[in-house]
């Protein structure tokens, strides 16, 4: 089997998350593709917007009815600071057969000689780069780039438009803006 582990804060989903991980289970023919929620990151000291418990509810939302996506709290369950070392030995304890693939944003590149055991990572999992919208990566002997379908959005923009009342129709699904208005997320309704 081959499984794909995507992390991040995804606060909020949106979009181009769920079109990244659309992408990567084409392009690479994953069994499955797990989606790791960051419980608390080591290279951002502010906290997430939204709880855990919000943040896994609109990822269970957004990839509802996407076949081989798997919704992974493992970093809530771990608790502290989340290291994607700590997480892939997490995943691999449980799928000990599986071929791992971590895919990552082409912004992380940069940091990457950053990330605790990072020499460990490429042992673990083949570390996959996904392009953004204007970055161009080059592959190395450290990660695979793969191509996808460019999604101009970020969780940041998102958090931003809704705490000042501004749209943000076409950047989360539907029904993932309903929860966000439902619960008072990120500003809205005060």
């Amino acid at each position: 089997m081959h499984t794909g582990v995507f992390g991040g804060s995804f606060d909020p989903v949106h979009v181009g998350h769920v079109g990244v991980a659309e992408a990567v289970l084409e392009k690479l023919s994953l069994d499955r593709l797990l989606v790791v929620p960051t419980a608390q990151h080591p290279f951002k000291s502010e906290g997430h917007s939204a709880s855990a418990g919000d943040r896994l509810a609109m990822l269970k939302i957004a990839f509802a009815d996407i076949d081989k996506i798997w919704i992974d709290g493992c970093e809530f369950e771990r608790g502290g600071v989340s290291y994607t070392v700590d997480t892939l030995r997490d995943i691999r304890s449980r799928f000990q057969e599986d071929k791992l693939s971590l895919i990552v944003g082409a912004d992380t590149v940069t940091s990457f000689n950053e990330w605790k055991d990072f020499k460990l990572l490429k042992e673990m999992a083949e570390v996959i780069v996904v392009t953004r919208p204007g970055e161009e990566v080059h592959g190395s002997e450290r990660f695979r780039v793969v191509e996808v379908p460019a999604f101009d959005v970020s969780a940041t923009e998102i958090r931003t438009r809704l705490e000042k009342g501004g749209s943000v129709e076409g950047l989360l699904a539907p029904e993932v803006q309903e929860f966000i208005l439902g619960r008072r997320l990120y500003g809205t309704g005060v």
